[in-house]
C-alpha cells in the first residue's frame, strides 16, 4: 500500500465511491489521454457543425449569440456544476462523517432545498408584478456564493445549527436566481425562437452537472487514496472506497479511533468537492453579469403594440384592396351602360 507511485495515486477512477467496482487508472494512462482526446476532437465536431447547419443546427449560433442567451447559457452551466455537486455530495458528507442513514440524509437536505422553493416562489411573484429580472439573479448568486464558502467549512465537528444555517444561506441565493435565464430567453427571444433557446438553457445546466460529478469523483478518491496511508495502515483505501460512506462504521468493527480517521478523511475529500462548487459558484457571478437590463412588463406591452400596429396595416391593406375591386367594378359597369 504505501508502496504506491505518486501517478497510481493521483489517478482517475471509473466508478462511484459508493460501489464496489473502482478500476483507477492513472492521469497518464493511454486510455484516459485517448479520452480526453477524443473528447475534444467531438467537441470542436460538433461546434463546426453547428456553424455549418446554421439556422436548421441543434444550437443555431444566431441565437446563441444573444446576449442574454450566452450569458444566461453559461451562468446556468456553471450553476448546474454547482447544484449538482450539492445534491451529489452534500447526502456523502451526512453518510460518511456524521453516520446518517440514507434517508436521513436525504431529510437532513431539506434546509437546502426547501430555501429554493420558497426563494424561486418570491422572485416569481416580484418579477411578474414589477418586471425587472436581473437584479435577482446577480444578488442571488452572491448570496449563493456566501453559503458555498461558509459550505466548505463543514466537517466532523460542525453543529447541526451551522450546517442548516449554511444550507439555508446557500438554498436562497440559488432559488433567487436559478430560474431568470428562462425568463429572460422569453423576453429576449420572439415566440418562434423561445423553444430553441429553452432547450439551449436546459442543455448547458445539465452539461454542467455532467461534467462536475465525475471532475467530483476524482477529487474525492485522489483524497481517500493520498490522505488515508498517512493516517492508518490498518485499511487499504481501496477497501475504504469499495465499502462505500455509508458504511464506514461497520469498516470501523468498534475501532473508535479508526472509525474517526476514515471520517475525517472523507470530510477532507468531500470539501475539495464543495471548493470546486464554490469556484463554479463565482464564475456564474461573473456570467450573471452579462445579462441585459430589461423589464419584462415593458417588452410585453411594446410587443403587443407592435402586434397591433402590425394587425392595423394588414386590416387597412385589405380594406383598401377590398375598396379598388369595388371602384374597378363600378366603372366598367358604368362604362358599360354609357
Amino acid at each position: 500500500m504505501s508502496g504506491q507511485s505518486p501517478s497510481s495515486e493521483q489517478s482517475a477512477a471509473s466508478s462511484s465511491p459508493s460501489n464496489g467496482a473502482v478500476r483507477p487508472m492513472p492521469w497518464s494512462s493511454a486510455k484516459v489521454i485517448a479520452l480526453f482526446v477524443t473528447s475534444g476532437v467531438l467537441a470542436i465536431l460538433f461546434a463546426y457543425i453547428q456553424w455549418k447547419l446554421g439556422d436548421r443546427a441543434t444550437i443555431p449560433l444566431r441565437i446563441l449569440r444573444q446576449r442574454s442567451i450566452l450569458s444566461g447559457s453559461n451562468y446556468l452551466f456553471f450553476f448546474g456544476m454547482l447544484n449538482y455537486v450539492y445534491s451529489f455530495y452534500l447526502p456523502f458528507y451526512f453518510q460518511a462523517v456524521r453516520g446518517s442513514s440514507a434517508t436521513s440524509s436525504g431529510i437532513r437536505m431539506i434546509p437546502l432545498v426547501l430555501p429554493q422553493i420558497l426563494a424561486i416562489m418570491l422572485v416569481g411573484y416580484i418579477v411578474s408584478k414589477f418586471g425587472v429580472y436581473v437584479p435577482y439573479i446577480i444578488v442571488g448568486q452572491i448570496i449563493c456564493v456566501i453559503g458555498a464558502g461558509v459550505i466548505t467549512r463543514i466537517d466532523l465537528g460542525t453543529s447541526t445549527a451551522l450546517w442548516a444555517t449554511y444550507f439555508v444561506i446557500a438554498g436562497l441565493g440559488m432559488g433567487m436566481g436559478m430560474q431568470i435565464p428562462y425568463t429572460a430567453l422569453q423576453v429576449v427571444l420572439s415566440e418562434r425562437d423561445a423553444p430553441t433557446g429553452n432547450a439551449i438553457a436546459v442543455f448547458s445546466n445539465q452539461l454542467g452537472g455532467v461534467i462536475a460529478i465525475p471532475a467530483c469523483q476524482a477529487l474525492l478518491l485522489n483524497t481517500l487514496r493520498t490522505e488515508l496511508p498517512r493516517q492508518t495502515l490498518a485499511v487499504t483505501p481501496d477497501i475504504v472506497i469499495n465499502t462505500g460512506p455509508a458504511n464506514l462504521q461497520f469498516l470501523a468493527a468498534g475501532n473508535d479511533a479508526l472509525l474517526r480517521i476514515l471520517q475525517q478523511t472523507y470530510a477532507a475529500g468531500l470539501r475539495r468537492t464543495y471548493i470546486f462548487a464554490l469556484a463554479a459558484g463565482c464564475v456564474a457571478v461573473v456570467c450573471a453579469l452579462g445579462m441585459e437590463w430589461k423589464n419584462l412588463k415593458v417588452e410585453a406591452k411594446a410587443r403587443e403594440k407592435a402586434a397591433a400596429n402590425r394587425g392595423e396595416k394588414d386590416g387597412s391593406g385589405v380594406a383598401g384592396e377590398r375598396v379598388g375591386r369595388v371602384i374597378a367594378e363600378v366603372s366598367l359597369e358604368l362604362r358599360s351602360h354609357s
